[in-house]
Parts: C-alpha cells; structure tokens; sequence
C-alpha cells in the first residue's frame, strides 16, 4: 500500500468519509428528523450545484498535482458514441427495473418526486445541478478518486468497487434501493471509463441519463399533484 499524499489523502476521506456523512445529514433533514428550517426545492437545487463546483475544483486541484487528463478526448469517437449508446440503455434499464420492483405506494413516497422542480426558475437551478454533477461526479469517483485509490491499494477492481459504494453512500437521501441501483450505475460509468480511456463519454451518458430521468420523474410528480389536489377537493 503507498500513501497517495497529503491532498490526495484529504480528497478520499472527503469522497469516502465527508459526502456520505452530508448527504445522511441532508436526508435526516429532508424528512424533518433534525432541527432546522425546511428544505425548498429552489434551496435543494442550488446547494447541490455549489456542492458539485466544489467537488469538481477539489478533484482538479488534486488530479492536476499528477497531471490527470480530465477532458481528453477519446482515441475513437465512433466506438465511444456506441459505447455511450450502450451505457445509456443500460442506466435506463435498470432505472425501469428499479421502478417495477417498488409498489405504486413506495414510488408516491419517493424523495425524488418531492424534489422534482415545478416552476421555471427550479427546472434551471435542476438543470444546472445535473451539468455540474455530470462533470464534477465523473471527475472525482471515476478519475482523480479511482487514481488515487489504486494507486494506495494496488487493486483497480478493488477501487473501483469502494468507489461505487461510496458515490451510492453520497447519494443516501434517496432510499437504500435506489442506493443499489445508483452504484450499479457508478459500475456502469467506471466500465465505460475503463473502455474508453477518457471521462468525456462518462460524462455526457451521466448528463443525458439524469436530464432525461428527470423528466420523466417530473411528468409523474405532476401526475401525483394533480392526483392529490382532486383528493383535497372532494
């Protein structure tokens, strides 16, 4: 085992140990089990875009002390563009089975239909939230954080599957099943990275999955208020 360094220490006890521990701390507040004052959507959406520039200037500065090559382009652009086309089905596919394994009672509790943007002004603040979670997640959990993780413990699958563990941990408010589905996805995103050499394709099947995740998310939220808004009337 060799000691990735001083920063390179601090940023997988940020990944490792720090996210997981926020995002707890974010879910016990979204369910109202600490004191504090109410989660907005509007709220939600722009600390997750700080958090995600954040992260995202963590990861350079790390990954730029070893010259990691953040945005390189891939060698073969017609076999990543397949290869991002399969991913992408894949990401899908398990979402639809993730979906078909809860009951339509567990999917109405679901946080992620609380927090689906109903104005304009939350979609941007949503929008921009997947763009810097695109780049920024990709950046520290398949780039700089897997580096630095085989680089300590000599084990590539090994880092890879603490990885996963612990971008599914980052990622707590949403339920211990999407927790399993989310780093069955990290898996998905660290196999196109092994195969395409490069993070961009990653990060644009990352984007593409959750704006479009978020949409069909979003048509059912509004199915589910309109639902309960006939409720109340009657």
């Amino acid at each position: 085992m060799r000691w990735p360094g001083l920063l390179g220490t601090f940023f997988l006890l940020y990944l490792l140990l720090l996210l997981p521990l926020a995002a707890w701390r974010t879910a016990q507040r979204l369910r109202g089990s600490v004191p504090g004052r109410p989660v907005t959507r509007i709220h939600y959406w722009r600390s997750a875009v700080v958090s995600q520039v954040f992260l995202f200037v963590f990861a350079y500065l790390t990954g730029s002390s070893f010259e990691f090559p953040f945005f390189r382009p891939p060698d073969q652009m017609a076999s990543a563009i397949g290869l991002g086309a399969g991913a992408l089905a894949v990401c899908l596919l398990l979402r639809e089975v993730a979906r078909r394994l809860r009951s339509e009672e567990e999917r109405r509790r679901l946080s992620v239909f609380q927090r689906s943007p109903r104005t304009a002004g939350e979609a941007a603040w949503f929008v921009a939230a997947v763009i810097c979670a695109s780049v920024a997640e990709e950046a520290a959990y398949r780039g700089v954080g897997w580096q630095l993780l085989n680089h300590t413990t000599g084990s590539p699958w090994g880092s890879a599957a603490i990885l996963c563990v612990a971008f599914a941990l980052a990622h707590w408010n949403q339920g211990w099943k999407s927790g399993i589905v989310i780093a069955a996805f990290a898996a998905v995103f660290h196999i196109v990275v092994g195969i395409s050499d490069t993070l961009v394709i990653a990060m644009i099947v990352h984007a593409v999955y959750d704006l479009t995740a978020g949409y069909l998310i979003h048509r059912q939220a509004r199915v589910y208020d309109r639902e309960e808004a006939l409720i109340s009337d009657s």
